[in-house]
């Protein structure tokens, strides 16, 4: 379904995110970082809000969090 395909989506775009960091923090000086560590905390964001409309177009039962 849609759902799930989306779901897979933001799970491997969670990972790739967090392995991204791990990378850039071996390039960019510490400033720079502190940067793409807020631009990730955003991405992030969007993540769990586009999980909590997954959760709530398939009714889950359990309230969504943010």
């Amino acid at each position: 379904s849609p759902a799930e395909r989306l779901e897979k989506h933001l799970a491997k775009r969670t990972a790739l995110n967090q392995e991204t960091a791990e990378k850039m923090k071996a390039v960019l000086e510490e400033d720079q970082y502190e940067v793409f560590l807020q631009y990730q905390v955003e991405r992030d964001t969007e993540t769990r809000l586009l999980k909590r409309l997954i959760q709530e177009e398939q009714g889950a039962e359990a309230p969504a969090t943010p």
